[in-house]
Formats: C-alpha cells, structure tokens, sequence
C-alpha cells in the first residue's frame, strides 16, 4: 500500500504515534520516527522510546529511523524533513501525534502552562507541515495527517489548553486542504478519544467509555436536529439552540469537509443555510451620506 513512501511520524515513540509508525511500515513505508522523549508535561528528554519503535520496526523487516527534536521548534522540524530525505530519498507523508498535556481549570492555569501546550500542538502542526509543504508542492504530491481530538470539537473540563489547540488545528487542516489541493496535497484530521480499559490490555472487560460514547452520541444528535416539516431555516435554528442549550452536538455542517458548510435539504436538495452575500455600506447611491463613524 505504502511501497515507495517515506513517512516522518512525529510523536511517535509511544501511544497512537508510535502503532501508526509501525502500520505505515508494516505496509510498506520507510519511517522517520521522531520522539524527543520528553514526560506527559513536556519536561525532560529520552531517545529510548522513539530508538525502541525503530528497533520494533527493523525487527519486523522494515525500514525506519530515529529522530529527537522537538515539533515546537521549527529549526528542528526543517532538520527532519531533511533527515527524511538524505536517509530515504524524499518525504511524502507527514503525521503528527507529538503532545503534551498541563490539565488544570480555566481559573487555576497559568500562563506557562497555556503557552506549553499551545507551542506544542497548534504551532507544532503548523512547524512540521510548513517545513515539508514546499517539498510536497514542489513534487505535487503530499499527505498530511494532523491530529485533534473530542476534547477540541467537543470540550472537556479541565483541558482549555489543549481543547483550544485542537480546535485550532481542525481550522489550520481545512485552510491548508483549501490552499494545496491544486499541488496533489491531501490533508486529513484524526479526532482521537481516550477512555480507560479496567486491568489493562489483557483485560476482558470492556472497555469504559461510557462517557465518550455519551459525548459523541450527542455531537451526533445536535446534527439530526431536523425534524419533519421543518423549513430549512427553522431547522438551523433549532441545531443552535441545542447546541446553546449544552447538548454537545455542534450544529449541522460545521466539521463536515464535504459540504463546506452548505447542508442540503434531502427532499429538495436545496441549501439549508446557503452562504451570505457580503454587506454594502449604505452610500451616495442610496441616498445616504458617508456616515461620521464606519460600522461596516
């Protein structure tokens, strides 16, 4: 599937990075696997974990090696692509699963603890994909693979930082998609979910994700707010008020790359909120005289 590609897996020394480097070299891929090491806070360096996955990886007759910088800094993200290329010949894939996480409520999180989390998710998606998206335009071919999470799309107490720097790369993964698709550039988004397992992986229980389901089952209804006989209008209006009103279900259209934000109506096809014109500020031809201060 991936014969010929070289994949840069950032993030990937542990958890969802480091299976995703193992399946893209288990398919093919030859593997830049970037992991600086660092704790769950950031804190700290360790070359094991990401030597230990390329070792897994050879072990299972692939090709893969190791890289320790940091995606919050762009210098060390210019030296992994180039890594990529002098180890491998090229780059075609970016994925990126690299992430801290500092948790504490709104009115008790410090500056510090904002900014940590920030430089890490949402500047290091835009770090590492600038760094190869030239490459990519250049060989009019790239696939980039960012990740978010439920904690962005759908919010969870005690993660503002985190919630917001996923949110932003769900923003950041649809301007880049726009700005490339001419260049053969694919950008997709993963929106993991963590629940717990009781006694491990070995465990038969299942797992607890009771919570998480209840969460996405609800995101899932706020976007079937639309009951018979509704107009298309009173249809967006009720989506906003569910969402309003706490149901944690964003209304319909807002994360669905294929409709760019215009749903359609299953009986007439119609657009249910197509997009607005641009306003006009009211001037001479409307009898109107430029006003002292321009609300526009």
């Amino acid at each position: 599937m991936l014969e010929g590609r070289v994949a840069l897996c950032a993030g990937a020394g542990r958890g969802v990075g480091a299976e995703v480097a193992k399946l893209m070299a288990a398919n093919g891929a030859k593997v830049v696997v970037n992991d600086p090491g660092a704790s769950g806070s950031g804190e700290g360096t360790d070359g094991t974990p990401a030597q230990e996955i390329v070792e897994q990886i050879k072990a299972a007759g692939g090709e893969a090696v190791s890289n320790y910088g940091s995606v919050a800094k762009f210098d060390d993200c210019l030296a992994m692509v180039q890594q990529a290329r002098e180890a491998f010949g090229g780059l075609h894939i970016v994925f990126n699963a690299a992430g801290i996480l500092r948790d504490k409520m709104f009115h008790n999180m410090f500056p510090e603890d904002w900014q940590a989390v920030i430089d890490v998710h949402l500047t290091g998606h835009f770090n590492i994909n600038r760094a190869a998206v030239n490459l990519f335009r250049e060989q009019n071919y790239g696939r980039i693979i960012m990740v978010s999470s439920t904690s962005g799309l759908l919010g969870n107490i005690g993660q503002c930082n985190y919630g917001a720097a996923k949110f932003g790369i769900v923003a950041l993964a649809r301007i880049v998609a726009m700005e490339n698709a001419s260049k053969g550039i694919i950008v997709n988004v993963i929106c993991p979910s963590a629940c717990s397992t009781p006694g491990g992986a070995a465990s038969e229980e299942p797992p607890r994700c009771d919570r998480s389901a209840l969460r996405l089952s609800r995101f899932r209804a706020g976007r079937r707010c639309q009951r018979p006989g509704l107009s298309p209008a009173r249809r967006r209006v009720v989506a906003l008020r569910a969402y309003a009103a706490g149901a944690d279900g964003a209304p319909p259209g807002w994360l669905d790359p294929g409709n760019a934000g215009r749903d359609r109506d299953p009986g007439t096809g119609s657009a249910i909120h197509p997009p607005r014109q641009p306003r006009r500020p009211p001037g001479p031809a409307d009898g109107v005289s430029s006003p002292a201060v321009n609300l526009w």
